[in-house]
């Protein structure tokens, strides 16, 4: 098992002892808060601000947004995306 794809685990990266797991491992206890479990599995974990930011629009409607294309986006990225046959049915875009 390599030190790189551990590098993010070292916590339990310790417990390996060579290529042999081990027969159990403790995860993390306590609470988490909502907001921070929702950015680690909706995105890449929380940046500054970020979760104030869910917090204060609520779960449902932060999700809902990360979801909905937006007029808001830069014409190059949206110009970029219209391309890609996969967000293309029968030549129709998706919106």
């Amino acid at each position: 098992m390599g030190a790189a794809a551990l590098a993010g685990c070292s916590r339990f990266a310790r417990e390996l002892d060579g290529d042999r797991l081990p027969e159990h491992l403790d995860l993390p206890t306590g609470d988490v808060d909502p907001a921070v479990r929702l950015l680690d599995r909706a995105g890449f974990g929380p940046r500054p601000g970020e979760v104030a930011e869910v917090e204060a629009l609520g779960l449902d409607k932060w999700l809902d947004h990360q979801l909905s294309p937006g007029d808001n986006e830069p014409r190059g990225l949206s110009f970029q995306l219209s391309r890609l046959t996969v967000l293309q049915i029968d030549g129709m875009e998706l919106r």
